[in-house]
C-alpha cells in the first residue's frame, strides 16, 4: 500500500468527519431502514392470522425515516370495501383481548415492532462503504 502523507491523511480524516455527519446523507439512511422495516413489516403481516394485519400492513408508508400509519388512509378489504387505517391499525398490530376480529393481544406487536426489531444492518453498511468510498476518493480531497 503507497504511503500517505500526514497531509493528506489530515484530508481525509476531516471529510470523513464531515461525511459522517452530513445531512442529507443521514436522511437517506433513515430512510433507507425505514423501506427496510415496511418491507419486514408487509412480510411478516402477511403471515398472521387476521386479515387486519394484512391491510393494516399495506396502509404503512414512509415519511422522512419513519414507517406510519397515518389514519385517514384507506385500505381494502377482501371484499372490495375499503376502511380507514385508524380503525383497525392498532388492534392488528398490537391484537385484543375483547375484540374477536383481532387476533390475541400481544404486546411485542404482530408485524411492525417486530420488523423494526428484526430489520438487518444492510442499510447501515451499505451506506458506511459509501461514506469511506466517497471519504478516500480522490475528488473531494482538492487533487
Amino acid at each position: 500500500m503507497p504511503a500517505v502523507s500526514p497531509s493528506v491523511a489530515s484530508r481525509i480524516l476531516h471529510r470523513l468527519a464531515d461525511l459522517l455527519v452530513d445531512r442529507d446523507r443521514l436522511a437517506k439512511l433513515r430512510k433507507d431502514y425505514a423501506f427496510d422495516i415496511r418491507r419486514l413489516a408487509v412480510a411478516n403481516a402477511s403471515s398472521r392470522p387476521s386479515p387486519q394485519a394484512r391491510m393494516a400492513a399495506q396502509g404503512l408508508r414512509v415519511k422522512g425515516g419513519s414507517v406510519l400509519g397515518f389514519p385517514g388512509t384507506r385500505v381494502s378489504t377482501s371484499g372490495g370495501r375499503s376502511v380507514k387505517l385508524g380503525a383497525i391499525s392498532f388492534g392488528a398490530e398490537y391484537g385484543s383481548a375483547q375484540s374477536p376480529q383481532f387476533a390475541a393481544r400481544r404486546e411485542s406487536g404482530y408485524f411492525l415492532n417486530p420488523a423494526a426489531e428484526k430489520v438487518n444492518d444492510d442499510a447501515g453498511n451499505n451506506w458506511l462503504d459509501d461514506v469511506f468510498d466517497d471519504a478516500l476518493s480522490l475528488r473531494g480531497l482538492g487533487f
